[in-house]
């Protein structure tokens, strides 16, 4: 039995261990609550039964459970210093905490494989129908959230913080991949631009047509909107081109 009340409760247990004085933390903290609604929302688009939908909504929990360390030890979000999901699968698996959040072991390999690939590139693993199911779920559920705090977080600025020249012109890669309608390989991020680029981008790797059906055209304005004040952008052809074709993939999608 998967019992919402209870990880809700052992979720926020655990993260108060952590300084939530920490902005970091605290985002972090609460970037995972709406991840965990928008798992609802996809498991109840796909008709899944309850006992699917809560375990994706646990998932929704553990998805970033490996951030709070991270944060706590290296003081970054980075994952080339240590990757979030590896680290989290080994918390929950290793440390043995994923007893404290669900007793029984059979849903073990789905919650392990969606949680360790989540904020990986693609999906080529060895994987069952479900898991790859779930899999592509929890991403869905964790890009569109992504695309939520792109427009909408409080402190914009410091989502936004680059350290690339705040020039308006995509890099000829980015630019590749965005055209490519593919993740945006972030090794070659040189401009702000190529930031903004980036993130609408997730919007290519959604992997479930009823998440594409929450990102409305009023989003995507408010995400570069929301870019061009952050940056004062004077030329903004850069943005618009980028929204056209955003748009037109959502039409024909």
């Amino acid at each position: 039995m998967i019992d919402l009340e209870k990880i809700d409760k052992t979720f926020k247990d655990y993260v108060n261990k952590f300084d939530l004085n920490n902005v970091t933390i605290k985002r972090k903290y609460n970037h995972t609550l709406r991840v965990k609604d928008n798992c609802k929302y996809i498991a109840n688009a796909l008709n899944f039964s309850l006992e699917d939908t809560n375990l994706l909504i646990l998932i929704g929990y553990l998805h970033d459970i490996g951030r709070f360390k991270q944060i706590e030890i290296y003081n970054s979000t980075k994952d080339g210093i240590v990757n979030h999901a590896d680290l989290g699968v080994e918390i929950l698996f290793k440390d043995n905490l994923i007893r404290n959040f669900i007793e029984d072991n059979k849903y073990d390999d789905v919650i392990y494989k969606a949680i360790k690939y989540h904020n990986k590139l693609n999906l080529n693993y060895e994987l069952t129908p479900k898991e790859e199911l779930f899999c592509k779920a929890i991403k869905d559920a964790d890009k569109l959230d992504l695309l939520y705090i792109a427009a909408y977080y409080d402190n914009i600025k410091d989502f936004y913080r680059l350290p690339y020249v705040e020039g308006t012109k995509l890099n000829p890669k980015v630019k590749e991949d965005f055209d490519s309608h593919r993740l945006v390989d972030l090794r070659n991020r040189k401009t702000a631009i190529d930031k903004l680029a980036s993130i609408l981008a997730f919007i290519y790797d959604l992997n479930i047509n009823e998440s594409k059906l929450l990102i409305s055209e009023k989003l995507i304005n408010d995400i570069i909107n929301t870019f061009i004040i952050t940056y004062n952008v004077k030329d903004t052809s850069e943005c618009l081109y980028l929204k056209d074709n955003i748009v037109k993939y959502l039409n024909n999608t």
